[in-house]
């Protein structure tokens, strides 16, 4: 019998493929944390990027864009920002993607809710923009 109180372990090899894919997801705005820094860490890592970021039923830009959806249907600008920003950078949307899409979300989720988003667009927008070259993904 196990201590229920003990967080659950992961072998190394599934632990370091999720941290893989967590860095390619998140286009380097945002590392993987190490293995044992915290459980939950641990099992975001192991369970949700290296078992359902890795499934082969839907390629990265549409796990992209049904995340970005997710998220601006709960109204989180910050997850938000994160999400889109690494959608820009790896190319996965364009910023004229990223605006319409909140157009769309305002219409399904409310204004209420896509209101922060655009604010929050045109924020990592620019960033991204003053970040990349000019032939960069972030591109129009």
């Amino acid at each position: 019998m196990t201590d229920s109180s003990s967080p659950p372990e992961f072998d190394a090899d599934r632990l370091a493929r999720g941290a893989a894919i967590f860095n390619d997801v998140y286009g380097g705005i945002m590392q993987a944390p190490p293995p044992g820094s915290m459980p939950f860490s641990d099992v975001m890592v192991a369970q949700l990027f290296a078992e359902h970021w890795a499934r082969p039923g839907l390629d990265r830009r549409a796990r992209r864009i049904l995340t970005l959806g997710l998220v601006a249907a709960q109204g989180d600008a910050g997850a938000w920002s994160i999400h889109l920003e690494a959608a820009l950078r790896n190319g996965e949307i364009t910023p004229t993607e990223a605006r319409e899409a909140v157009i769309h979300v305002s219409q399904y989720a409310g204004y209420p809710k896509a209101s922060p988003l655009l604010i929050a667009t045109e924020d990592v927008i620019k960033r991204v923009e003053k970040a990349s070259p000019a032939d960069g993904p972030a591109r129009s």
